[in-house]
């Protein structure tokens, strides 16, 4: 068996990293991104070739760099520990790692959000939700006998008004809305028969009960069930159908999930608790009872699932959560992203139809994922495994995740708890989409290559939940301070008080600016740094800039959108944080 062993050296220019491949004494370098999926396999394309190995060993070339990363990115967990919110600047925005995703979804990915005008993230967490929601109840994630994760995805896109979350949500669940309008034009066909054979029925019942004779009754019509992928303001009793007769499960997609978060809406006493926990079980695909005021009945629903994803504004969302949902565990299930906010500009780009189209193809193809059949004939999940790589990068990734999370309390503990699950579960899903994008690999098989993916995305999921949760306890200092941190970035990292005056409105002289920043200087979120004469001459200014930290880890949205920013646009329109 052939040997090929890999390493990935220090960090290089523009943060690429020198990667080797060897075997059999054969050499093959390079510098790259080892992070970045196509670069991974440009890398071991070229490494076959030079080494004299099989093309079969491309993949094995990828997994072995992909683990690598993984191992140094645990390495890095492990020596750092959590900030404390007291001492600590905020945690900076990182860009999401977009090229973790499998090449269909990540190209979708940031096309939409050049076109949109948006962050990446805003795209890629409607899509993943998307995409577990197709999958459904048909796979779960075998990681040791009595542990068998669903893939049921809670995404939450965070934004102010006017950040680009209404697009960015559309975009991303389009297929299903087709695929709905689809099911419903089919049902109306149906309806008509059905309305037919009621009729009729009612005929034949009045007849029997006048002539009264020993002849049976007529038999009832059995409603048709409906086709269900989308719902939208729906209480848990009118979902009790709908998961009936749609197994597969449903998405519950909201413009706006305050609505979705007001549990008390329909209940009498006030209290929807009873609600809530309908909701917690079916973020884990449990067996639900559920009584109904209409029929006696009550109904049963042996696996019930059901995604989330829609948008919501940071207050509202530390409004609608409240202390109970922090509690009962209901926040800590959402995947978050709070980019910060840039300014709108118009762009030229457009999302191609062909770009969307296939999207839809894989969203689709992903619906053709059928159930197993019991031994009852009744549908159950079939069960997807782990490679001995992807084992071994799990168990890594559990037990280093572990000991961070023990230091931790309150919202972030809680948090940790579920984004465990979430690396099998968003291993799940990205696995079915490689194979729905026609990967040749098992399809009951999770490989390391989508391990070492997964992992990666739970990492910056951890990153940003901690991130959002400290924004939604600040004070109003603190937001105010965050917000000219971010747009410092955004401008490139410096600024000169005159600069930050005029671009806040609420900042009336230069002396309120220049507090502001020397608060951000006390906070060691930056430095002041004198700057002599320009070549006409005159006076040395003073600027403000970000520490390292804070500007290598926060990207400007602008390039990720291809949007260029205006040097008066401050992106804030709220409590009057806007443009000058």
């Amino acid at each position: 068996m052939t040997t090929i062993d890999i390493a990935v050296g220090e960090t290089g220019r523009d943060g690429e990293h020198k990667v080797v491949a060897v075997s059999d004494g054969r050499v093959h370098l390079d510098r790259f991104d080892p992070a970045i999926a196509w670069k991974r396999t440009k890398f071991a394309e070229a490494a076959v070739v030079v080494l004299g190995l099989d093309a079969d060993a491309v993949s094995e070339i990828e997994a072995r760099i992909a683990t690598e990363v993984v191992k140094a990115d645990l390495a890095a967990v492990q020596k750092s520990k959590p900030d404390t919110v007291a001492a600590a600047p905020p945690d900076a925005w990182r860009p999401f790692p977009t090229d973790s995703l499998p090449a269909r979804l990540a190209e979708f990915t940031r096309t939409a959000a050049r076109s949109i005008g948006c962050d990446e993230s805003f795209i890629a967490l409607p899509v993943l939700a998307v995409c577990g929601a197709a999958i459904g109840t048909t796979r779960r994630v075998l990681l040791k006998p009595g542990w068998a994760e669903p893939l049921c995805i809670w995404a939450a896109i965070v934004g102010e008004s006017g950040s680009q979350k209404t697009p960015a949500f559309s975009a991303a669940i389009r297929p299903l809305k087709r695929r709905q309008a689809e099911l419903m034009k089919a049902a109306a066909a149906v309806r008509e028969a059905f309305d037919a054979d009621v009729a009729e029925y009612e005929k034949a019942l009045a007849v029997w009960k006048r002539e009264r004779g020993d002849s049976p009754a007529p038999s009832k019509p059995v409603p048709f069930p409906i086709g269900r992928v989308l719902v939208g303001d729906a209480t848990v009793e009118s979902l009790g159908p709908i998961l009936n007769q749609n197994p597969r499960g449903v998405l519950l997609a909201r413009d706006e999930l305050a609505g979705w978060l007001d549990f008390d809406r329909y209940s009498k006493n006030g209290k929807g608790g009873s609600d809530v926990s309908h909701w917690l079980s079916w973020f884990n695909a449990q067996p639900t009872v559920i009584d109904r005021r209409s029929n006696p009945d009550p109904l049963f629903v042996p696996e019930a699932v059901v995604g989330i994803v829609g948008g919501i504004q940071p207050r509202v969302l530390d409004r609608a959560i409240g202390g109970d949902h922090r509690e009962n565990g209901l926040l800590a299930r959402l995947l978050l992203a709070y980019p910060p906010r840039q300014p709108k500009k118009w762009s030229e780009h457009g999302l191609p139809p062909e770009e969307e189209d296939r999207y839809e193809r894989l969203v689709m193809r992903l619906y053709d994922l059928q159930h197993a059949v019991d031994d009852n004939g009744d549908p159950e999940p079939m069960l997807l495994t782990l490679d001995a790589e992807a084992k071994r990068l799990l168990v890594e990734f559990v037990n280093a995740h572990g000991r961070e999370a023990a230091d931790l309390t309150g919202d972030e503990s809680a948090a940790y708890a579920k984004l465990e699950a979430y690396a099998a579960r968003l291993a799940g899903v990205l696995h079915l989409v490689r194979w729905a994008d026609g990967d040749v690999l098992k399809a009951n098989r999770i490989d390391g290559v989508t391990m070492a993916a997964a992992v990666r995305l739970v990492e910056w999921f951890k990153r940003e939940v901690r991130r959002v949760y400290r924004v939604l306890r600040e004070s109003d200092d603190a937001r105010d301070q965050r917000r000219i941190a971010e747009w410092i970035a955004l401008k490139g990292g410096s600024a000169t008080v005159r600069e930050v005056q005029r671009g806040f409105n609420r900042l009336k002289t230069a002396a309120d600016a220049e507090a502001v920043l020397q608060a951000l200087v006390a906070a060691g979120v930056g430095a002041w740094e004198s700057v002599g004469p320009g070549e006409r001459g005159g006076r040395p200014t003073r600027r403000f800039s970000l520490t390292d930290a804070v500007t290598d880890d926060t990207t400007p949205l602008g390039t990720a959108c291809d949007a260029v920013l205006s040097p008066e646009a401050s992106g804030w329109d709220d409590d009057g944080w806007e443009a000058a």
